[in-house]
């Protein structure tokens, strides 16, 4: 179970990242499934199934969180969870 965290985990740090190709890379692993579902081993929405975690919503929660830019920690990260 921690791998799979572990993947959804990086693939959101790439995509807030500020490396094109991750971004890239991360941009479509999140979202180019919610539109044509194949939830193969190892996609977004097996991870998100694995997790017990709605892939539509984390997918919108990712979208809108504010990207690092250049700085080398993302602007989110040192905020207290409510």
């Amino acid at each position: 179970m921690l791998f799979r965290s572990a993947i959804l985990e990086r693939a959101i740090l790439d995509f807030v990242g500020n490396e094109p190709k991750e971004i890239e890379e991360a941009e479509r692993w999140i979202f180019g499934e919610l539109d044509h579902p194949s939830a193969g081993q190892f996609s977004f929405l097996w991870v998100c199934e694995q997790l017990d975690l709605d892939p539509y919503k984390i997918a919108n929660k990712v979208r809108a969180m504010p990207r690092r830019g250049s700085r080398k920690v993302a602007p989110w990260y040192f905020q207290k969870s409510a």
